[in-house]
């Protein structure tokens, strides 16, 4: 049973860009929240043309594109919002603005938010809903800031692994040190943020991403046939495909027969079709572009290991906890990856996965070849993965969590 609590509190769901292929845990956590009976708006900030999934095409329906309203809104609103709230508008713009800076770029880049976030602000005070929650530290959050300014609305922030906290730490104080709470998918996370700030790692909460336990599952086995290596990402250089096309070419040489999909879209691909033709990979290694979801879980089926091959960026760029990881291990796919920051927190080395150090394309060939042989590991991984998922991934069970944290006084 559903308390009216429940039903009749409102949540604006404010995120950078809606739909997107690699960020459908967003989604379940939406839908899982409104079976909840919470009233659920989603502002998104940008639209991205992509064929979507049955219930990503229902979600669209009610989202407000904010981009895409009537030109010249954005600055009628910001008028109001000025002449209505003069004082918050002007001190929320230096709040902002006499802030440091790694460059004049972002500043303008935040001068820019807050006029959009005023215009978010505008619209949340049309039918205003009892809490805000951003999703990333991005314009999102800044957003969400301003809009929390302006119109007194709380709101909270779900912090991810992304390049606004670990490559440009900027706001971060003043976009999470105002929020009501702060939620994050990974205990990783939440100690950066306790050394960070003490203040801000008090009010934050580890809640893991959710994987639909009735959605990822297996309905058939993997093929019989020559063994096949599904690895699923952003072609970005933190999920180190580099590291596994030698990989595959270790293997190649050693006589092993495979095939390996690599299925995702990024900056990457130019880079990784010349390292695949160079290493004569192109009866071996395949890029399909992205796919989406419902696609992708028969590859899962298909495959004999699932693999990630995360590393460090360069520039500081990391993963958190991969949604492909858990999807794989819902459906039962032994799952290969590294031991990278907060990978650990879900693969047990030998339980329910397999860890390599990162950037060694030799050990993780032998982890790969080593599922190919054993097949007692590979069963034996595969039943784990799922516990895995089911215990510590529950979706209903982390929205809940987030749920009792929003309607917290």
């Amino acid at each position: 049973m559903k308390s009216n609590k429940q039903k009749q509190l409102r949540v604006a769901y404010v995120i950078y860009a809606y739909p997107t292929l690699h960020k459908t845990y967003v989604d379940r956590e939406i839908l899982m929240l409104k079976q909840m009976g919470v009233d659920i708006r989603i502002y998104s900030l940008h639209r991205r043309p992509m064929k979507l999934s049955p219930y990503q095409q229902e979600l669209s329906k009610s989202v407000i594109f904010v981009n895409e309203l009537k030109e010249g809104m954005g600055f009628r609103a910001n008028v109001k919002m000025l002449l209505r709230y003069p004082w918050r508008y002007i001190s929320t713009f230096l709040y902002l603005m006499f802030s440091s800076y790694p460059n004049l770029m972002l500043r303008l880049k935040t001068a820019r938010h807050f006029i959009q976030g005023q215009f978010l602000s505008w619209l949340l005070l049309q039918d205003p809903p009892d809490h805000i929650h951003a999703h990333f530290l991005n314009k999102s959050a800044t957003e969400a800031l301003v809009a929390h300014r302006m119109t007194g609305i709380p709101y909270s922030v779900e912090v991810h692994a992304s390049a606004e906290l670990f490559v440009h730490p900027f706001l971060i104080t003043k976009k999470l040190g105002d929020s009501k709470f702060i939620s994050t998918c990974t205990r990783y996370n939440k100690e950066y943020l306790d050394k960070m700030d003490s203040r801000i790692g008090m009010k934050s909460h580890v809640i893991y991403h959710g994987i639909d336990p009735n959605k990822y599952r297996r309905s058939s086995p993997p093929r019989s046939s020559c063994p096949l290596i599904v690895s699923v990402g952003q072609l970005v250089e933190r999920k180190g495909y580099p590291v596994l096309v030698d990989a595959c070419k270790i293997l190649r040489d050693s006589g092993v027969e495979f095939e390996c999909l690599i299925v995702g879209e990024g900056p990457m691909r130019p880079a990784l079709e010349a390292q695949i033709l160079s290493a004569g990979l192109e009866k071996h290694v395949r890029l399909t572009g992205a796919l989406p979801q419902d696609d992708i879980i028969p590859l899962y089926e298909q495959a004999t290991v699932s693999v990630l091959a995360a590393v460090l960026a360069n520039d500081g760029d990391r993963d958190g906890i991969p949604n492909v990881i858990l999807e794989s291990m819902a459906v039962e796919t032994p799952v290969i990856s590294t031991s990278h920051l907060a990978i650990p927190e879900v693969i047990e080395d030998g339980v329910n996965g397999l860890l390599v150090p990162p950037n060694d394309p030799q050990a993780l060939a032998s982890a790969i070849r080593r599922v190919f042989k054993d097949k007692a590991l590979h069963d034996q991984l595969a039943a784990e993965s799922r516990k895995t998922v089911l215990e510590k991934f529950n979706p209903e069970k982390n929205a809940r969590r987030l749920l009792d944290i929003m309607q917290q006084g």
